[in-house]
């Protein structure tokens, strides 16, 4: 994920990043004992360090995690404390609610 930033001052938007990261770690554990090179893909441009293998194949749970996340954010009664918001607006979880 390299050149990408990942700042937000959303929450839910955070939440998806959180639950992406998640995504992607899993998605490349299984993808390292099963395939040779990660970093050819069927959909991204295949570029040195780049895990395109990774990314393509997180393309097809992404709707579920998304559905996850917005069913947690619905059903969840959140607390200012839940939340970290630097002095520059960037937003981050806090501890406890990962």
């Amino acid at each position: 994920m390299h050149g990408r930033n990942h700042r937000t001052s959303h929450p839910v938007n955070l939440m998806l990043n959180y639950a992406y990261a998640v995504l992607e770690s899993q998605v490349r554990i299984a993808t390292a004992a099963e395939s040779p090179d990660s970093t050819i893909g069927y959909l991204r441009t295949c570029r040195p360090g780049r895990v395109a293998l990774v990314f393509d194949l997180m393309d097809s749970p992404r709707p579920k995690v998304n559905w996850l996340v917005i069913n947690y954010v619905r059903s969840h009664r959140f607390r200012p404390s839940d939340f970290v918001l630097s002095h520059s607006g960037i937003c981050k979880l806090s501890p406890q609610l990962v």
